[in-house]
């Protein structure tokens, strides 16, 4: 072949590729990926609070859950920090589903032929609580690993309240009131309130819920400056026979943002800051076998740029009023607050004057006058608001006291004497 046949095949072949080239393309024929058949119906989702998902079966993402959303077989439900939703099933059970906690919604494999059939719930991570009453078939059942448990009252009791915690060494089933017991095949457990078994192959022996840790410093509303040359310790009372605590930390008080939790050995854990605002923090006990106690009561930090001042006035720490008939008058006064449109006053018989407050007023003004405080023990604090940041170092407590009417003796006769 000489160099003009070559030079003729290029230029052919090159004219072909351009006519390909010029070709239009092929058509496109839509595809339909069927979407795989709904399971059976097992119920629906109640109450939601914050961020909750579900994952049904054959679907490649999640799905945010509202009220009213369907629960079939083989759905996850996932709760976000914070979040937290009530599984709503047929047959009338309820489990309460807690933040950052995963769940599978089962059907029970081969029910006996007296078994009314029960939705199976699996907690792969994160805390679950239930009712159950006395009756021979639980409304709900649990599984571990390959085993399935069962909680029911004891003889005598209405119902008994359940807790169920997804933890490394297996299922913690703990009553958190009443009496029950915890059934696995054959095996049965009785748990008496505050008492946990840890399900796994077997159930293990009744073991004692650790109590909680009671918080000390820093007090309620504590406020600390930001940045500071010093860390902040947070302390607790130990408690007795623990060894290990889980502090948890966040930004905001439904414990949704920036959540941080750390086991410790010690009573105290130091918290140094990565910016100024609010720091909330709660501290629990993990006891034999990782078995783990509520969380203590939360406690607010606030960090500000300039230091803290006292602003509140009247009435001072501790003092005490006294009344016969009416509830006395109480006058609160307070100091301006940089930044403040209005002020929050909150009066409450516990500890905290925003838990369950008794009195909570909103005033633009630097006084509140209060006229229905009875008898007992209080704490008050004044908040700025928006915010609710505290204008004070510490809650200021106050009593009262609901007096006897004074007796006056009249003289009946007078007898006069020389």
């Amino acid at each position: 072949m000489n160099g003009r046949t070559c030079l003729s095949l290029v230029f052919a072949l090159a004219a072909c590729g351009q006519e390909e080239a010029a070709l239009p393309p092929p058509a496109l024929v839509p595809v339909t990926v069927p979407k795989p058949a709904p399971t059976a119906l097992v119920g629906k989702c109640g109450a939601v609070a914050g961020t909750v998902e579900v994952h049904h079966v054959g679907l490649p993402y999640w799905e945010p859950v509202t009220e009213g959303t369907e629960l079939r077989v083989d759905d996850w439900v996932r709760t976000q920090p914070g979040a937290t939703v009530e599984l709503q099933f047929s047959n009338g059970a309820k489990l309460a589903v807690e933040e950052n906690s995963v769940v599978v919604v089962e059907l029970p494999a081969a029910p006996t032929a007296d078994e009314e059939p029960a939705p199976l719930v699996a907690v792969s991570k994160g805390t679950v609580r239930g009712v159950a009453n006395d009756a021979a078939n639980a409304p709900v059942l649990l599984r571990s690993g390959t085993k399935t448990q069962r909680v029911v009252a004891s003889k005598g009791q209405a119902q008994v309240d359940y807790r169920v915690r997804a933890t490394e060494q297996g299922t913690e089933i703990a009553v958190t009131k009443g009496t029950g017991v915890v059934e696995q095949g054959e095996q049965k457990v009785e748990l008496t309130q505050g008492r946990a078994t840890m399900a796994t192959e077997t159930l293990s022996a009744a073991v004692e819920i650790p109590d909680f840790p009671v918080s000390v410093a820093p007090g309620i509303d504590a406020r600390g400056i930001f940045p500071s040359d010093k860390p902040l310790f947070l302390t607790w009372k130990p408690v007795r026979g623990i060894t290990t605590y889980r502090v948890q930390l966040a930004r905001d008080l439904s414990f949704s943002e920036d959540v941080k939790t750390t086991d410790v050995t010690t009573t105290s854990y130091e918290l140094r800051p990565q910016a100024r605002g609010l720091y909330v923090w709660r501290v629990a006990s993990i006891g034999a076998g990782g078995v783990t106690s509520e969380y203590g009561f939360a406690r607010r930090i606030y960090f500000e740029e300039e230091r803290p001042q006292e602003l509140l006035l009247t009435p001072e720490d501790g003092e005490t009023f006294g009344y016969q008939k009416n509830a006395p008058v109480i006058l609160f006064q307070w100091q301006a607050a940089a930044g403040a449109t209005s002020y929050r006053l909150s009066v409450s018989r516990g500890a905290d004057p925003l838990d369950k407050p008794v009195v909570t007023e909103t005033t633009d003004a630097q006084r509140l006058e209060v006229k229905k405080l009875t008898a007992g023990e209080y704490s008050w604090g004044v908040y700025v608001r928006p915010g609710m940041k505290p204008i004070f170092l510490s809650t200021r407590k106050l009593v009262v006291k609901q007096m006897a009417k004074p007796k006056v003796k009249t003289v009946k006769s007078i007898q006069w004497t020389e």
